[in-house]
Order: C-alpha cells, then sequence, then structure tokens
C-alpha cells in the first residue's frame, strides 16, 4: 500500500493541558502539596532527578524478586521493569524538569511499593500486602496500575480497609473496553480507571 509517511512526536509532554490540570495549579493553586501517593507497581527508578526529590519510603512484595538479593520482601522497590516509574512520572514528574513536561500533581509524594516482578508480573497475595503496607505508611491515594480479569477476596479486603482508613484508592479498569472491567478496578471501593 502507498501511505503518507506522517511525522509523529510524544505527547505526554501535552497531558497536562490536555486534561487542563495546568489551570487546576494556576487557577486552584492545587498541585498535589500534601499528599502521599503509593504507587503499587513495578517499583519506581530511584535516580531521575524528576522523581527522586518525591520519594519519602519505599517498600518490596514481590516473590523471589525484591532488590537487591531477589528475596520476596525487601526495604528496596526500584523498578527493572519500567511501568511504575511511567506512572510515578505521570502522577508526580517535576514541572522545572527542563523538558517541558510535568506529572498531573507535580508537588505529590510518592510510596513506590514494588508488588510486580522485572517482567511486569505479581501475585494477588503480594498486592494485599502492599495495599495494608501503604495504607500504614501514610498514603492517602493508592494506584494501582494493574489487574487481573478474575477477583482476589485478599486484594478485596485489603482496598476495604485501606478505604475505611480514609485511603482513596484508584485502579486500572484494563483499558479492554467498557464491557470488560478488571479487578481490582471493579471492586465496589476502588475507582476504576480507563484511556
Amino acid at each position: 500500500a502507498v501511505a503518507p509517511d506522517m511525522r509523529l512526536h510524544v505527547t505526554l509532554s501535552e497531558s497536562a493541558g490536555l486534561i487542563h490540570a495546568d489551570r487546576v495549579w494556576n487557577e486552584l493553586g492545587l498541585t498535589g502539596a500534601g499528599v502521599h501517593v503509593a504507587v503499587l507497581d513495578s517499583g519506581v527508578d530511584l535516580a531521575p532527578p524528576d522523581l527522586a526529590d518525591h520519594i519519602v519510603a519505599q517498600h518490596c512484595f514481590s516473590k523471589g524478586d525484591c532488590p537487591p538479593g531477589r528475596t520476596d520482601e525487601g526495604e528496596s522497590a526500584q523498578d527493572d521493569h519500567g511501568h511504575g516509574t511511567h506512572v510515578a512520572g505521570i502522577i508526580a514528574a517535576t514541572r522545572g524538569n527542563g523538558l517541558g513536561m510535568a506529572g498531573v500533581a507535580p508537588d505529590a509524594l510518592i510510596l513506590p511499593v514494588r508488588v510486580l516482578d522485572g517482567s511486569g508480573q505479581g501475585w494477588s497475595s503480594d498486592v494485599a500486602a502492599g495495599i495494608y503496607w501503604a495504607a500504614t505508611n501514610g498514603a492517602s491515594v493508592i494506584n494501582l496500575s494493574l489487574g487481573s480479569p478474575s477477583a482476589s477476596t485478599a486484594v478485596r479486603d485489603a482496598i476495604d480497609w485501606a478505604v475505611a482508613q480514609g485511603v482513596v484508592v484508584v485502579a486500572s479498569a484494563g483499558n479492554s473496553g467498557p464491557e470488560t472491567v478488571n479487578y481490582p478496578g471493579a471492586f465496589a471501593n476502588a475507582i476504576g480507571v480507563a484511556a
């Protein structure tokens, strides 16, 4: 087939403006200051300066994959997959990074909780443990950009407990279409979000 060769570009730098986050920052003064967001994912790369100053605590629950010694639990949530770092950047990347990009809540603080391994896979028991850890270690919000078509009672109970403690739990719906919402996004006490 013959088609025009279209020029493409990154779009993350435009996302804050597209969802009017810049208006929220400028007109309402809401930048995430004072909000502690636990990112339960593959961890967060602790080196980039855009995120390093936002990390307040970290932990790992990932069967046989917690760095540095590949244990079941540990104090490092270093990301060797990339997804968790991407999610944390969407939430709280620093506006003054020289790249013109900013997270939606650039003054929020991040609690990385590694519950997925280096391949982006994990276990519901680790996710449940991570939810309890986050809720007892200062999280205002818990982000779960992960999911499964099957419900886990352990994860549901952990979410219900966290919400009872006043924590907001946001989870991916799975982006598989309106007829399919993955768990934990489908649980009643989680706010399921999709693209």
